[in-house]
């Protein structure tokens, strides 16, 4: 599966504006589970060597994720935990997903990176995402005690999950790309050197088509109809 994805990602990112693919939706195809994490009886088979090799592909799979020019959203429609939290983490949004077969409300332990009971830690991105996203106490206890939430926790308390609701596809697909990479990079720097990266991202925006569209459709009170030009 990891091979598959990242097959998928390198197409999407080389691929995204001439196929029109303005966001990407990460789902299961199981129903009750998102991603359980890795397959214990398999790891329990491998060598140290092999497990490094192993967590190092992972961590490049998370890292490839979260550098995709486009929005990217964990649809969690089940149980999410270990390595699949750390997939949803390196996504940009995560929005738990209700259909006829799983109600949410009613799983135990629906979420959470459960590493330490296992004697390791979170090694594909989870010690350094979540403390970006919750914070740093609230990103330490669900690290340390292994803890699993449930999805009431995960956005109500650690406000893990998204709850949003105008589509992203519906906005201008440059100004989105734009918007992420400002955040992305400007997060690691200085505020100075971050207004800097707004600056030149804003540049990328001012010649569009679509920013005229945007302009012309709001005086026109209507509906613009962006083209990523």
């Amino acid at each position: 599966m990891v091979n598959e994805l990242l097959s998928c990602l390198e197409f999407i990112k080389f691929n995204h504006t001439e196929q029109g693919i303005r966001c990407l939706i990460i789902n299961s195809a199981v129903k009750g589970t998102f991603c359980a994490g890795a397959d214990l009886k398999e790891r329990s088979q491998m060598t140290q060597t092999q497990t490094s090799q192993f967590v190092t592909k992972l961590r490049n799979l998370m890292n490839d994720i979260e550098n995709l020019p486009i929005p990217t959203i964990a649809a969690i429609n089940g149980y999410c935990l270990g390595g699949g939290m750390e997939l949803s983490l390196a996504c940009d949004f995560r929005v738990g997903v209700q259909n006829k077969d799983v109600e949410l409300e009613k799983l135990p332990g629906y979420y959470g990176l459960v590493e330490t009971a296992l004697a390791i830690i979170p090694g594909a991105g989870g010690t350094q995402r979540l403390p970006r996203l919750i914070g740093v106490p609230k990103a330490k206890e669900l690290i340390y005690t292994a803890k699993k939430i449930n999805v009431q926790e995960a956005y109500e308390k650690y406000g893990i999950l998204n709850d949003y609701g105008k589509p992203i596809s519906q906005n201008g697909p440059i100004a989105v790309k734009m918007a992420k990479q400002s955040i992305q990079q400007g997060i690691q720097l200085d505020l100075a050197n971050a207004m800097k990266t707004e600056e030149l991202c804003y540049a990328q925006v001012i010649p569009t088509k679509d920013r005229i569209e945007g302009l012309t459709a709001f005086r026109e009170k209507r509906k613009p109809v962006y083209k990523g030009e």
